[in-house]
Formats: C-alpha cells, structure tokens, sequence
C-alpha cells in the first residue's frame, strides 16, 4: 500500500476520532525546550535522513505486524505493509530507563551504571562519556533535534546529549504524542540539510486513557479486559501520533530519502495471558520483553525478517542505514538485512535483567525457549510467587506456569549475568527536581505494595 493511501487512512482515522480527541484531558499539556548550548555542526552530512520513534510500553504482540487489531492501530497496519519488521527482538530490560538508554546507544544498561540493587528510587543517568546516537550523527554533521514525553528519559537522565535542540514534558499530565510530534517538526524545520530526529512517546504507557467512548469500542475486540482496552486507546494515540509523523514527512518533501524507524522500549503485562501481572519492571516474561522494530526507507524490501535480534542491535543498525559503523558495542548492525530483502538475525541468544523495586533477576531468550532466574530478595515474597525461576516455552508457556530445568541455559544465564556485572559502569546519580521526581510518580513509576501493582 503506497504512502498516498496511507495519508488517506490518516486523514480517515483522525476524522473517526476528532470528538474524542478534542477533549483528551492532556492535549494541550506543554512541552519545554531546553537548552543545549550546541550549534551547528562543524560539516555538512551527506547521507540520508534518519527519524527513530520510540514508543513507550508497546507490545509486540498488540500491533501489526506481529499481532493487534488494524481498528486500534490502522495507520500501523498500513505502514508495516510497506516495512521491513524484524519477527522477534528481545528488549534488555522491562523498564524504561535502562531499556531506551540502551536502545540509543547500543551498550547494556548494567555498562551504562544504570542498574541498582535494593530498595529506594533509581536516579541513575547516562554517563557524559557515554555516546549516543545523536553525538554519532552530529559528528558527522547531521542537525539533531529530539523531543522526549517519558519523565525518564529526559535531559535530567542524559538523554538529550548530542541533540542541538530538545524538548520535553514539563508537567505531571501526559503530553499527547500529536502535539509531541508537532513540536518535534518546529524544532527540525529550522535545521537544515540531512537530520537525526528521534521521538520518545509514552502515549500507550500508564497512566490509562478514560476515554469512555474508544474504551467502550474497545472493549468489543478478543482478549479485551477493562485494562486492554483503556491500553489499547493509548495505541491508537500512538498510532495517530506516527501518522501525523508520517504525513509531516510526505508534505515537506523529505519522506522519499528519510529512513523512519519505530521501535519500543519495552512491553506491558495487563495480566494477560493470565500469570503475566499488570505492569512490567519486574517481569522478564515475553509479552514484556518482545519488542517492535519496524523500518520504512529508501530501498526498503518489505518483509519480515526471521532469527532472533536485541534491542542492542538497534543502534548500530540505525547508523548502518545512513552508510556509518559502530564497531564498539555488543550490538550487530542488521540494516543490510533491511536493504537487500536477505538474511536472518543472527543471535542465538539474548540476556536481559531487572533491578527494578527490590527485585534482582535476569532471564535468557533463545528463539524457542526462555529461562530466568531470581537472584534478590524478593524470593519468597508475593510478587516472586508469581516469578517462576526454571525455563519455558515462549509460545506455549509465556507466563511460565510450567518451568522445567534446562542446567546448560541456566548455566549460560548465569555466566552472562556474571561477565556483565564484571564490566559494570560506575554509576551517576542524576539531579533530579520536585518537579521531575512528581512526573516520575505520576507515570507509575514507584514501589507500590509488594502484590505486584504499579511496574
């Protein structure tokens, strides 16, 4: 389906939503520019324009093309017709700190020091010394511009380095990503020449949508409990914001030599299948950690492409498609798999680990199977009841309701958590205001009681 057609489904799907929309109670919730002390960049690019989206909280398996309904996500539905989509990509982490921490730079969050063991809030930042993908391309000479609605991914937390111009929320209600991506294009529209843009969108993220009419319609579609469906109208504002993205793009002329990436940082539990839990920075379960990668490009073949990927190949495949390397992390540049319509992902593993809230555990996917383990003291606890240690099918047994022993993964498990924490980063703790602390609070991101609510 051609981009004119997938405009003409923007145009349907904001008309089907304008009553709605008009009243959501944090469509006019400001964005804050601040400031970068960054100008102009010493050269000029050459190469393409690249935008990366980040959605926030986006499970895999509720948007095409891996899964989901086309009336929550029709724009998706449409756009992933025309992308190459990787089939099975594993997220590092189940919160979003770490997760998009590494997502834009391509090392572990455990080498970045952002993981911290034992109770209390976690205000651990990226390193200055860390490189992020805006720094690559702003060495190159791209312009960068970046806008960011999660609390915890903010310039506080170190992940405005390297943009020359960055906007965040600035209060404790959500930003709706339509009005994120709109002041994402006043900031690029005065940079010239080829840009890194880069989106943070946390319309699908807690705290829930009441909207009683799209919940109401919602609640119609297969495995649509109260929280599915209130979820599932924070999709479709996600997928409203990436067509409002997409059509910025085709009226400025630029969509034809722009790579547009979306991806997500990680999943949401919503007790479904039943034994997942509600949230999500605890769990290292597949709907949390199976993630979307999605890219639409010059050149691109569209298909889906099979093997196993990280999240840590994000990055240096985002460099790969504007003709750069990054040779210095763990991460594979998977973008000639783009490219040529050829080839699978090549990992035969990916580990990933939490620390989230008291919690201390760490998992290891393979294509078919993924086992984890709990190595903190929330063993024995409520939440830990329902974290079954052992290994399970991904498809048959997502919750892990039937774990076996699989002493050869749970030995690799163990030894990949080892030589990480041996590489660990020495961590840097953020200043973080009253103001940011509360914006934290607001998007759940807390220890609520020890039943599990909250992340």
């Amino acid at each position: 389906m051609k981009r004119a057609t997938r405009i003409a489904l923007f145009a349907l799907s904001f008309a089907g939503a304008a009553a709605v929309l008009w009243f959501r109670p944090w469509r006019s919730d400001p964005l804050l520019d601040v400031p970068s002390g960054l100008g102009p960049p010493a050269g000029r690019a050459t190469g393409p324009s690249v935008v990366l989206v980040i959605g926030c909280s986006i499970r895999a398996d509720q948007v095409p093309p891996a899964g989901g309904h086309p009336l929550v996500t029709p724009f998706l539905a449409t756009f992933a017709e025309e992308a190459a989509w990787f089939g099975d990509v594993i997220g590092v982490s189940p919160w979003t700190r770490p997760s998009i921490a590494a997502l834009v730079s391509g090392r572990t969050p455990r080498s970045l020091g952002l993981e911290q063991e034992g109770p209390g809030p976690n205000h651990r930042r990226i390193p200055e010394d860390a490189t992020l993908l805006a720094e690559r391309f702003r060495d190159l000479g791209y312009r960068t511009a970046g806008v960011s609605t999660n609390p915890n991914a903010t310039a506080s937390f170190g992940f405005a380095q390297g943009f020359e111009r960055w906007s965040e929320g600035a209060i404790e209600a959500k930003v709706a990503g339509t009005d994120a991506v709109s002041r994402l294009f006043d900031l690029a529209d005065a940079l010239p020449g080829p840009r890194f843009l880069q989106i943070i969108l946390a319309d699908a993220h807690e705290p829930f949508a009441e909207e009683p009419e799209e919940v109401r319609l919602f609640r119609k579609l297969p495995a649509a409990s109260s929280d599915m469906a209130r979820y599932r109208v924070g999709l479709r504002h996600f997928d409203q914001a990436l067509a409002l993205l997409d059509r910025g793009l085709a009226d400025r002329g630029t969509a034809g030599d722009t790579w547009l990436v979306v991806v997500s940082d990680h999943g949401e539990g919503l007790a479904f299948p039943p034994g997942i839990g509600r949230g999500h920075g605890r769990s290292l379960a597949p709907p949390i950690l199976e993630t979307l990668v999605a890219v639409w490009g010059p050149a691109v073949e569209p298909r889906r492409i099979g093997g196993l990927a990280s999240s840590l190949d994000v990055a240096p495949t985002v460099l790969g498609l504007a003709g750069l390397s990054d040779d210095a992390g763990p991460g594979f540049d998977l973008s000639p798999l783009v490219r040529t319509g050829l080839g699978d992902a090549p990992r035969s593993t990916v580990f990933a680990e939490t620390t989230w809230a008291r919690v201390d555990r760490a998992a290891l996917y393979t294509p078919t199977r993924y086992c984890q383990r709990d190595f903190g003291e929330e063993v024995g606890s409520e939440p830990a009841s329902r974290f079954a240690p052992g290994c399970c099918e991904r498809r048959a047994d997502p919750a892990c309701k039937r774990p076996q022993r699989d002493l050869e993964l749970e030995a690799l498990l163990s030894a990949q958590r080892e030589a990480g924490r041996a590489a660990a980063g020495s961590p840097v703790e953020a200043a973080v205001s009253a103001e940011l602390a509360a914006r934290v609070e607001a998007y759940g991101y807390q220890e609520r009681d020890r039943a599990g609510e909250g992340k």
